[in-house]
């Protein structure tokens, strides 16, 4: 079980730049950045199950956790399949994930229906760390977020854009649609 501690920040939405000056510094605009995402970026679709079956997901794929979970959500990254356990919390909380077979991604994919969302994602070195870049292909919406090892860092993180960490509504779950 690990603890995932990020930062996450708005650049973009319905065509309003939330971008930063030390953005800037990365990228010389959003235009060229989204451009980039979308020729280089991975395709990601994930859904969100309904947690009360969580102690089914449990047996069948064998995961141990000891918090209690807030989301559980499946993902194809480029064909590449997750299943993600999440808890509570903003900038740090507990997350649990199990690379799994495409045969169980489809078992349970239809659960997701009206809880899913779409993206490209660029992931891309920043300071010893790793930024992810999110477009959005079922609305307009672009997200960056860095993943450091510990909240002290993650308060030190220059924004890049405006800091929607705390805001529910982004939370991919809350997207999800």
């Amino acid at each position: 079980m690990g603890k995932e501690i990020e930062k996450k920040f708005l650049l973009k939405e319905n065509g309003i730049n939330y971008a930063t000056q030390p953005f800037y510094s990365l990228y010389n605009s959003l235009d060229g950045l989204e451009k980039q995402v979308q020729e280089n970026g991975s395709q990601i679709i994930q859904g969100y199950l309904p947690i009360e079956l969580e102690i089914d997901w449990k047996k069948e794929l064998d995961i141990n956790f000891n918090f209690e979970p807030t989301e559980i959500r499946l993902r194809d990254k480029a064909g590449k399949f997750y299943f993600t356990i999440k808890g509570d919390g903003d900038v740090c909380r507990n997350e649990v994930e199990k690379g799994i077979e495409k045969i169980i991604f489809d078992k349970y994919w239809d659960l997701t229906l009206g809880k899913r969302v779409e993206k490209i994602r660029l992931e891309k070195p920043y300071n010893n760390f790793k930024i992810e870049i999110d477009v959005y292909t079922d609305r307009n919406l672009i997200l960056a977020e860095i993943e450091v090892p510990s909240i002290e860092i993650a308060d030190a993180l220059v924004p890049l854009g405006k800091d929607v960490t705390s805001n529910p509504r982004y939370k991919n779950k809350n997207l999800a649609k």
